[in-house]
This record gives C-alpha cells, structure tokens and sequence, in this order.
C-alpha cells in the first residue's frame, strides 16, 4: 500500500470538514475532542506513527537502502488531500522525478505556527529515531500556512541541535506567506477599527471617550464644544452602525490562532506573543529575522494572477491570497535570500489553491534539481 492511498469519499469529506473548522476556530476547541486533527503521518485516512509508515513505504520499495523522502505539509484550512488533487498530482511524481517517497501529514491549523512547528519538528525526530539508517535525505515541501510550520519546524530542530536536521538536505516554499497575508491584514485591520469604533460610541460621563481625549489637547476655551461634537458624532456612528458593526466585529474576532499568525508570518512564540504584550495594534509587525538551518538549501514559488511573470517580486501581484514578495521572503527584511541565489520562480496565471497540483510548480522543482545534479 502506498502512504498517499486513495480513500473513500465519505472519509475524505469528514476529514475536509474537519479541517476546515479547525482552521476557524481549532485552538478555541478542548484538544482531547477526537474530531480534531493532530499533527500526525498519514496514510490512506488514518493517523500513523514511523514505524507504521516505514513499513508501508519500506515493503513497497523492497530494498534495505537509505529511503529518501519529502514531507509535504498542507496549508490552511485543508488536510493532506489538497496533495493528492488534480489530475497528475505531485505526491505520485515525486519518486518517479527525484526518488523522493512522499510522507503526508495532517494538522490543525487553528493553532499557533509555533505550536505546529514545535509538534512537526517532534514528528521528524519520530521518524528519525524508529526509522535509523533506513532513512535517507529529507526534503520538506510546504504549501501557504504549511511553508512557515516547516521553517518554525526546523527553527525547533536547530535549537534542539537535533540529529535529524542533518538528513534535511532542501526546504521548497510554494506560495507561503513569508512576510504575512495582505487579506488577513485587512480582516485585522476591520476588526480594530471596529472595536475601536464601538469603545469610542459608549458614554462614560464625560461626553465619551473622544470628547475626553479632545479635552486633553484643546485649548481651555474651546474645549467644550470640541467635547460636544466628539459625542455627537461618537453617538451617531454607535447608533447608525451598532448592530452590523457589532455582528462583523465578532464574527472577526473568531479567527483562530493560526490565521492571526499569517498576518505577518510570525513562526515563533516570542513573535505572538510581543504582539499580544502590546495590546494587538493596528498593523504593527512583530516578525523576526528567521533564516533556514545555513545547510538546508532553500527555494520558493510563488503564484500569480498576471498573465506573465515579473522581473521582480512584487507585493502588487498575488494569486489571490500571497503576494509575490512575501512568497519571496522579500519584505520589512530578506532572510530566505532565495530571490539573490536564484532559487525563486514566479508562475503566472496561477489560483493560491492550484498550486500544489501545477505542473508548472513541478517543472521548476525539476528544473532546480536537475541543476543541482550538474
């Protein structure tokens, strides 16, 4: 049997549904609840641990040589089928192309990257320690939220000076929001405005809050009636807008961890968490310089929308979802360098969700490999 086995339909829509919730709202879900995907091998549906694994792939390739493999992890909102989609996908040309057998895995991606991370870096160890020297070179690919797990996971590892970084000779970033997601800003940036909107309308004895505030600055005398039109027009926007405002404001405010990450790409604890010291403000980045392990060769694809390629990355072309630059790494910092080494491609006409399944992605992972071999 083959660790990317079909498996029925019923099964796969029940495992989609459940990705896709978790995705929402999956860290807001008691971990113990058996519905909910954990970071975990996959074959043909289930969950798996490495020694189940290595006897799936080990039989099927009937040798005792070291086994190459490439562990794909999925973005957000979907499961380890968005690989398997399409009518030549890529998990089924990876051995074929690179003598690579693929490793599936499955997570919820309503978690924080870096919890997803840290749980994918244990993962590899796992396979590490039960596989031994069956175990060849490993090549992580990750697609959209999947790309920045696979960088915290190796992040985890480098700290960890754990043996399995060593067997990790490439990381392949397709479509990954490296320096965050313009759509979730936006989504953020409503949400404050709302929020804010809202503690602005409510009386607090004084004309409201922004009459106070106008109090503080303007001068003595015509600070009464600066006041006065502050909670007029406070009032007015609380009254004319309440409701809606209030409904779209809480329906923001269920996105679950892992979405909040994508916003500026944050791998890492430290990088949340000096976002929610300071009070989550309006478009500010936290995000830190992050570079792939120096031995792990690096290289990014990036989707777009326009009908041919850009002489650069740009933050103006996107696939719907990530622009070219932040797939590029290029933004407030460049720590992937994959644009200089000339280990970054851009594939014009090109859905966010497509990507996995482009054989246009797949002929520049050929094209990259080949070249290495000369």
């Amino acid at each position: 049997m083959s660790a990317v086995a079909p498996i029925s339909p019923v099964v796969a829509a029940r495992s989609l549904a459940a990705a896709t919730l978790a995705g929402m709202v999956g860290h807001r879900v008691d971990a113990g609840e058996g519905w909910l995907p954990k970071m975990a091998f996959r074959v043909a549906g289930r969950d798996v641990d490495a020694d189940a694994l290595l006897a799936t792939i080990g039989t099927r390739r009937g040798n005792h040589r070291p086994i190459d493999v490439a562990v794909l992890v999925h973005g957000l909102f979907v499961d380890e089928q968005n690989w398997t989609r399409g009518p030549d996908p890529l998990p089924g040309r990876l051995e074929a192309l690179f003598g690579w057998s693929p490793i599936l895995v499955r997570f919820n991606t309503g978690l924080h990257i870096s919890d997803n991370g840290e749980a994918l870096a244990r993962l590899l160890v796992e396979l590490h320690d039960a596989w031994g020297p069956r175990l060849g070179r490993i090549q992580v690919v990750g697609h959209s939220m999947g790309g920045l797990v696979s960088r915290s996971a190796l992040a985890a590892l480098e700290r960890q000076n754990a043996a399995v970084l060593e067997r990790v000779e490439r990381l392949f970033l397709l479509a990954t929001p490296n320096h965050g997601a313009d759509l979730e800003r936006l989504g953020h940036f409503i949400e404050v405005s709302l929020r804010r909107a809202a503690q602005l309308s409510k009386p607090d004895g004084q004309g409201g809050a922004l009459a106070v505030r106008a109090r503080a600055v303007a001068p003595a005398l015509v600070a009464p009636a600066v006041g006065e039109l502050a909670q007029r027009l406070a009032v007015r926007a609380g009254a004319t807008a309440s409701l809606p405002a209030r409904s779209l404001e809480s329906l923001l405010a269920l996105r679950s961890d892992g979405i909040r990450d994508v916003r500026y790409g944050y791998m890492l604890r430290a990088e949340w968490e000096s976002a929610a010291d300071a009070g989550d403000p309006l478009l500010t980045s936290h995000r830190r310089r992050l570079p792939p392990p120096p031995h792990v060769r690096t290289f990014a694809v990036a989707g777009s929308l326009w009908p041919t390629a850009g002489a650069r990355p740009s933050r103006l072309r996107t696939d719907g979802l990530v622009s070219c630059a932040s797939a590029a790494g290029v933004g407030e910092f460049d720590d992937l360098g994959v644009v200089a080494s000339g280990h970054y491609a851009e594939v014009p006409v090109l859905l966010h969700q497509l990507v996995p399944a482009s054989r246009r992605v797949r002929a520049h992972l050929r094209g990259w490999a080949e070249h290495e071999r000369r």
